[in-house]
């Protein structure tokens, strides 16, 4: 909308994570850019909330689809495993998405899952993921598992289509052609349920 103010815009309910994560990108690149060229300066009237987490609305809905629990409490809990500390606003913000994504999950996700059963190369490919994942340290940050996966990726037959590799993680582990930052995810969920998460759908 602020890129192309003009411009028609379709108005669906996929859009309520799309622009959740959006806005949440812009406050976090509040200190980083011009501000009159950020969206979020003129949405708070130059007025900064503060909220710095990597915490978004989509990685909350993933979260709470692999968790099959409608407990606010046990998805916070698993957020406290990648970030410990909040500051007032980060925890407003992240409560109300997980609030909110719990009721948007079961009204616009979960009948819509479909998850797909990869093929025997597919299936080699996920197992090797799965061994990287596993060879890596569980204190390890973020960035070195989604390097991790990445580098899978780009040893198989996906290297020239590296959208389409993780395409495939996010339809046989999610249900979806979409899903989160694997890096993140792992930190979140931890990495033994991780494992034991993408073995239940390889049927290992």
């Amino acid at each position: 909308m602020y890129q192309r103010p003009t411009t028609a815009k379709k108005l669906y309910f996929d859009v309520i994570p799309k622009n959740t994560d959006e806005y949440l990108s812009h406050l976090n690149k509040w200190q980083d850019e011009e501000l009159p060229d950020n969206p979020t300066w003129h949405i708070h009237k130059n007025n900064n909330p503060g909220y710095q987490s990597k915490i978004n609305y989509s990685l909350i809905l993933n979260l709470i689809s692999v968790c099959k629990s409608n407990d606010p409490n046990v998805i916070m809990g698993l957020i406290k495993n990648y970030q410990t500390t909040f500051s007032s606003i980060e925890l407003d913000y992240i409560n109300r998405m997980i609030s909110c994504g719990i009721n948007y999950f079961n009204d616009f996700i979960q009948p819509k899952l479909k998850f797909k059963i990869p093929n025997s190369k597919e299936l080699s490919i996920l197992q090797n993921v799965v061994s990287e994942i596993n060879k890596i340290d569980d204190s390890a940050e973020a960035d070195v598992y989604q390097s991790a996966i990445f580098s899978v990726g780009k040893n198989s037959e996906f290297k020239d289509d590296i959208k389409s590799f993780f395409k495939l993680i996010y339809e046989v582990v999610f249900g979806q052609e979409n899903g989160p930052r694997l890096g993140s995810f792992i930190k979140i969920y931890t990495k033994d349920k991780t494992v034991e998460l993408f073995n239940s759908k390889l049927n290992v």
